[in-house]
């Protein structure tokens, strides 16, 4: 469908819900078109100014897999439009996420916008393989700085710039500028550096570093010797549960190398 004269938005979107459970899912191929390439969307929309109350919060997103996407999740605290309700806790965990920059969209793994709160990252397998100067796996634009943010226990690549707000620098300058109370711990940044970042993390230089079982045949498990293996605030493997995003079908062989991209 790539520039043809359909409407093409986003995978999933919610403006107003609660309670919600995402599970098992394969999200594939999100481009900019009519919106800007985000294929998962949690951002509240009082639609024509009528409902003030519009929220999302409670929303659970776990064990899915999303694949060859121009970005992966927007999540804003309001409507920038119309007055809402804000959002609020919002878990992220155990997804494997490769973010192309699919027809040159900005390249963003995590996107948190106007100060969300309670918004937890835990346990993801993450690539960002967008050639865009702007690739990042977390990008943050909190006027009103998100309360208790946490980002644990991930294997993310770190694209062109981290994790960056806009204005300023990768990591700890975002962290503390864009965030209050935050807990960002034994998370592996591949290409990343330690003096950017705070205590407690890992800076593998490449995905060789990490021991993948078989990066090339997409399959993402850690191998027994990996410094990965057992590292994580729970005890278990940093990264997602590979077996849990499988359960749903998503075959190994189906999920394409970072270095790769996806299929168009």
């Amino acid at each position: 469908w790539i520039g043809s004269p359909w409407t093409v938005k986003n995978l999933l979107e919610f403006k107003n819900a609660q309670r919600v459970l995402v599970a098992h899912n394969r999200f594939e191929n999100n481009w900019p078109a009519a919106q800007q390439g985000f294929a998962l969307l949690m951002t509240p929309r009082n639609q024509d100014g009528g409902a003030p109350w519009s929220i999302v919060q409670d929303i659970t997103f776990s064990s899915n897999l999303i694949i060859n996407v121009g970005s992966a999740f927007n999540i804003s605290a309001s409507d920038d439009l119309h007055p809402s309700r804000a959002t609020s806790r919002v878990l992220i965990r155990d997804n494997v996420v490769i973010v192309t920059g699919l027809q040159a969209a900005s390249g963003r793994v995590f996107q948190t916008l106007g100060g969300p709160t309670d918004v937890t990252i835990d346990h993801n397998t993450a690539f960002c393989s967008a050639a865009s100067g702007n690739a990042v796996f977390g990008m943050a634009e909190n006027k009103l700085k998100a309360e208790r943010y946490t980002f644990t226990n991930n294997v993310v690549s770190k694209g062109n710039w981290g994790f960056i707000g806009t204005g300023t620098g990768d990591g700890l300058a975002t962290l503390n500028a864009m965030f209050a109370n935050w807990t960002f711990s034994r998370n592996a940044i591949i290409g990343g550096s330690s003096s950017a970042y705070p205590t407690g993390n890992f800076f593998p230089a490449n995905e060789g570093a990490v021991k993948f079982v078989d990066i090339a045949a997409g399959n993402f498990r850690l191998t027994d010797k990996s410094p990965y293996r057992n590292a994580a605030t729970d005890g278990r493997d940093l990264g997602a549960d590979v077996d849990a995003v499988r359960a749903a079908g998503n075959v190994e062989l189906a999920i394409p190398s970072p270095q790769l991209g996806g299929r168009n």
